[in-house]
């Protein structure tokens, strides 16, 4: 380090006046002087503690006491763990198995939580609901239809599951007709041409095994008007002859009928039919004879027609006599001289 300073040089040879020292340059520098290491101890943090953190730096001093090259601190051990804080639980819902299916299924289980959020000392999970299976309700029902066709409906069971398994507990009478399922729905089969109200009973099972209580099945047929059944009439006569046959026809609901009506006739060249009342009258051709037929229809008092019926008719032949026809003839010949004739007869 190099200093100065300035002065007055008198003639006595004296120095007055002096200045101060003044530095005019500095190389002086600080040297290492030695490594120190430093400990400490940090308290955990709110959520773990529990323990203690120790932490350590190194720096070096020099000889003008400053502290260099710093390394940080860094933890050389950590020994902060969480501590119980409080008991908890939760509880969770789960789907019911197919068997089973009328719920809610749900569990609980309970666990310790920790200074930090962590859970520890979880339970296992206990059931506080489970699922089991509702006994299916079968309702009553009502179904209508028309004679001869098949009254049907939905059957009115109520359940978790939506298929079933049915059962005929007490059928409908066997005279009044027959009852099946098909899926969910009930189908009943009058009997030919019954009509009136009956009832069945049914119960459902469904797929986890259980039975239904027994429920009714209340039927109603309608009458129809059926058609009458003409009959079919045979008819023999000789020719030239005319003949009668009395037309009749069954009804299964009706009185038996007293209308009737002709159909289809013969042809002209054959022979004629007229109808009275119930009485057909059949007058063949002049000198016809051979088979041929009509048909009718029989009305019942509902007004229905009856398919046609056909009378069979059968015209016997019959010889016709042979008939001389009068002729004018004149013969020319001598006196006693005899003559011979001949004449030809037609039928």
């Amino acid at each position: 380090m190099t200093q100065s300073r300035t002065y007055q040089l008198w003639s006595d040879g004296s120095r007055r006046n002096y200045s101060g020292w003044s530095e005019t340059s500095r190389t002086c520098q600080a040297v290492y002087n030695s490594t120190q290491t430093e400990y400490r101890n940090q308290s955990c943090p709110a959520t773990q503690p529990q323990g203690t953190i120790n932490q350590r730096r190194t720096y070096e001093v020099w000889s003008d006491g400053s502290q260099r090259n710093d390394s940080g601190w860094t933890t050389t051990s950590n020994t902060c763990t969480a501590v119980y804080a409080s008991s908890a639980s939760e509880t969770r819902q789960l789907a019911c198995p197919a068997a089973t299916p009328t719920g809610p299924w749900t569990q609980r289980r309970t666990y310790d939580v920790y200074s930090d959020g962590s859970r520890c000392n979880e339970s296992a999970w206990i059931d506080t609901a489970t699922c089991y299976n509702r006994t299916p309700v079968a309702g009553n029902l009502a179904i209508t239809s028309d004679e001869d066709t098949p009254a049907s409906g939905a059957l009115p069971v109520t359940d978790d599951h939506s298929t079933f398994t049915y059962q005929i507990v007490s059928a409908a009478p066997a005279a009044a007709g027959t009852a099946r399922f098909a899926g969910n729905t009930v189908v009943f089969t009058p009997a030919t041409d019954w009509n009136g109200a009956t009832s069945m009973t049914y119960r459902a099972q469904d797929p986890s095994g259980a039975w239904s209580n027994a429920a009714t099945v209340s039927i109603t047929i309608r009458p129809v008007n059926d058609a009458p059944v003409a009959e079919a009439k045979t008819l023999s006569l000789d020719e030239d002859t005319q003949a009668s046959v009395l037309l009749s026809a069954t009804d299964i609901d009706s009185p038996a009928p007293t209308a009737f009506q002709l159909v289809a006739m013969p042809p002209a060249a054959v022979g004629q039919v007229t109808l009275a009342g119930a009485t057909a009258t059949f007058k063949p051709a002049k000198d016809w004879n051979g088979a041929t037929q009509f048909t009718y229809r029989a009305q019942d008092t509902a007004g229905a027609w009856s398919a046609p019926a056909a009378v069979a008719v059968t015209v016997r032949p019959v010889n016709d006599t042979p008939a001389l026809t009068d002729v004018s003839l004149e013969i020319r010949t001598k006196e006693s001289v005899p003559v011979t004739t001949r004449a030809r007869v037609s039928q």
